[in-house]
């Protein structure tokens, strides 16, 4: 009989005094080479999360959840569901940790995506200012204009600006282009304007995510997954450091929207020029964000983030 993540789960919180998050069960587990016990060639934390919240509406279970933001999971005459000193600890410091982002603007997390996008994802990415767009009504271009707009050229890395040409009026350009709107955080009250926020932003393009930085609830990417079976929109989790990255779900793939990329253009000085640079002039790299080497992010992430 193949080993289960709810054995997983169990062998984790029967070692342990308390109830514990998701993460730290997850953490835990790989720590103990649990999961590669699974019957499964990726294993992840997102299934882990799944198979405990179907298990927890079965009245027989002996497992058990505290809604204490983050929730916390235990087993039924192991762990007091009572919450203790350190679980009241460990919530604070959750509710400090947000605080703190408020801090933080957007913008001074672009760097830290740029990099990441360019390093793990192969996307080369532009900021898209919202001041610099055209004036209209009061609500005209609400929800119009992504963060961050990117391109990936791949398989084709393109060095000659005749072969991209030759290629792209052949129509079998392998150029995909990206939009990323960026929050420093999300929670049960903003999440699915968020995400919906996304999915307006995103429609012209042919993937677009929702970008994140810090903790999410896992109730919440559950419900951004179901969401992403529908809309399509993808999340990436941001962290302080490149390798705390994570492309949680994967944005579906459609058709570009001339018409909406048009408006766009028409409507945005920086994302006009994105497009004139990529079709007009080539890849040419002026006109897209700098990648900054690891020494000044690092300088960058102490002072802002």
């Amino acid at each position: 009989m193949s080993y289960t993540y709810l054995q997983l789960a169990r062998e984790v919180l029967e070692s342990s005094p308390r109830a514990l998050q998701l993460g730290a069960i997850w953490k835990q587990a790989c720590a103990k080479g649990l999961e590669k016990k699974l019957d499964s060639t990726n294993p992840t934390k997102q299934v882990l999360s799944s198979v405990l919240r179907t298990e927890l509406k079965k009245p027989s279970t002996t497992f058990f959840a505290k809604s204490s933001n983050p929730t916390l999971f235990g087993i039924k005459g192991r762990h007091t569901q009572e919450l203790t000193d350190e679980d009241t600890q460990e919530n604070q410091d959750e509710k400090n940790q947000s605080e703190s982002n408020e801090s933080i603007k957007e913008r001074d997390l672009h760097p830290l995506f740029v990099k990441f996008a360019n390093e793990k994802l192969g996307i080369s990415c532009k900021t898209i200012y919202h001041e610099r767009s055209t004036k209209g009504k009061a609500g005209q271009n609400k929800w119009l204009h992504p963060d961050i707009v990117g391109i990936d050229t791949n398989p084709y890395n393109f060095r000659s600006n005749k072969a991209f040409k030759f290629l792209e009026k052949s129509e079998i350009s392998h150029i995909k282009l990206y939009s990323f709107e960026l929050k420093k955080s999300i929670g049960f009250g903003d999440f699915k304007q968020s995400y919906f926020q996304a999915v307006s932003n995103s429609s012209w393009a042919n993937e677009g995510y929702l970008v994140v930085f810090g903790e999410i609830n896992d109730e919440i990417i559950e419900t951004l997954r179901k969401l992403n079976s529908r809309f399509g929109i993808g999340l990436i989790k941001v962290g302080r450091d490149i390798e705390s990255f994570e492309v949680v779900i994967l944005a579906k793939q459609q058709n570009l929207d001339p018409l909406m990329i048009d408006e766009l253009a028409q409507n945005n000085e920086d994302f006009g020029n994105f497009l004139e640079s990529i079709f007009e002039r080539g890849l040419t790299k002026f006109v897209f964000d700098e990648v900054w080497d690891d020494e000044k992010l690092k300088a960058h992430i102490q002072k802002q983030v």
